[in-house]
């Protein structure tokens, strides 16, 4: 049987068929990005949370040490 002795509406089940098929994939695809970013999202905000901790230690050493953030100054004499 020649492609063009196929009935008109096998040809648009094939069609149909892969778009669904598509879509399927298309759909899970989107799933597990979905749960990546999520999963990100959240390893993103302990690690701002951390570093906030770490700024906070920062600041406490520094005004505990005297040390303050600023870049050094010339003497002086300069």
């Amino acid at each position: 049987m020649s492609s063009s002795d196929t009935p008109a509406g096998e040809g648009r089940d094939d069609r149909l068929a892969q778009l669904e098929s598509k879509l399927t994939f298309l759909e899970h695809t989107v799933d597990v990005l979905s749960g990546e970013l999520e999963a990100q999202q959240g390893h993103t905000r302990r690690l701002q949370k951390t570093l906030e901790g770490l700024r906070e230690q920062l600041g406490s050493l520094q005004r505990d040490t005297g040390i303050s953030d600023q870049p050094d100054e010339p003497p002086p004499h300069y």
